[in-house]
């Protein structure tokens, strides 16, 4: 997650659980991943892998933001420190 939050902004790892225990954290590559807010507020996550699409919410995606973002993405640290 640090590399894509280094070059991307954000970095994300889908959640695997067991009950309510996390038993897995898999990365998900950022440029993947789409976020949106839904009408209720929650954040909507979209991202493809292997040619397969997943839906899920801040539930089912740990989401690592960069500096000086919003909810919705943070900004590269290297633009960040430039």
């Amino acid at each position: 997650l640090n590399l894509s939050i280094e070059l991307w902004g954000n970095g994300y790892a889908q959640v695997e659980r067991s009950g309510a225990r996390v038993v897995g954290l898999y990365p998900i590559h950022p440029e993947a991943v789409s976020v949106r807010r839904r009408p209720d507020g929650a954040l909507d996550y979209r991202w493809t892998r292997d040619g397969r699409s997943f839906v899920g919410t801040d539930r089912d995606v740990l989401h690592v933001r960069g500096p000086g973002g919003d909810p919705l993405g943070g900004m590269s640290t290297l633009q960040f420190g430039r």
